[in-house]
């Protein structure tokens, strides 16, 4: 399994655990995810690298797991193996509109993944597709962690983070289209 875009590694980690003979190998561009990936478990594989190029063989890879990650289907479809599948994650129109409403006010409009999701099914074809909406409580020694885990943040300036910091909790909705495809 490769995770493109895997961040600090979690959801490679808990798949491997719970599927004993996964193999698995993370890829992310940021140097810090990588860092905290290495430090909490020596089993996979985790390298810093870009979507445009992945350092992987051609047709090796029996699946991709690539949640909120760029799609690049060029690369995608080469490593893959033939028969392999893609379990995609796209962020849906109401994810974390609290916070984002919280941080940007009027700018924190929802998104519009329609775009996206058009373009994912017409590079594959679907296999199965679901929807995952619902509302999380996030208590207040976990919104740092909130605030920096997510790119809908990033253009907030640190006053704005430090608000949102000194809520007691923030309730937010989690809105997410899962795929899981196959190549066309």
């Amino acid at each position: 399994m490769l995770d493109i875009g895997c961040g600090e590694g979690s959801h490679l980690r808990r798949i491997v655990e719970k599927f004993h003979t996964s193999v698995g190998v993370g890829l992310d561009s940021s140097k810090e995810g990588i860092a905290l990936a290495t430090s909490q478990m020596d089993r996979l594989l985790w390298t810093v690298a870009n979507v445009e190029e992945l350092p992987i063989a051609t047709d090796s890879i029996d699946v991709v797991l690539n949640i909120f990650s760029p799609l690049n289907s060029r690369e995608f479809t080469r490593v893959l193996k033939p028969g392999g599948v893609i379990i995609k994650a796209i962020p849906g129109k109401r994810y974390l509109q609290e916070l984002r409403d919280e941080l940007y006010g009027e700018k924190g409009r929802s998104l519009d993944t329609t775009d996206a999701i058009a373009n994912y099914a017409k590079r594959f074809e679907v296999l199965e597709q679901r929807s995952v909406y619902q509302q999380l409580e996030v208590k207040r020694e976990h919104i740092p962690a909130l605030i920096d885990m997510t790119p809908a943040s990033w253009d907030a300036t640190a006053e704005q983070k430090q608000v949102l910091q000194s809520f007691e909790q923030l309730n937010v909705t989690v809105d997410v289209e899962l795929f899981i495809a196959k190549i066309n």
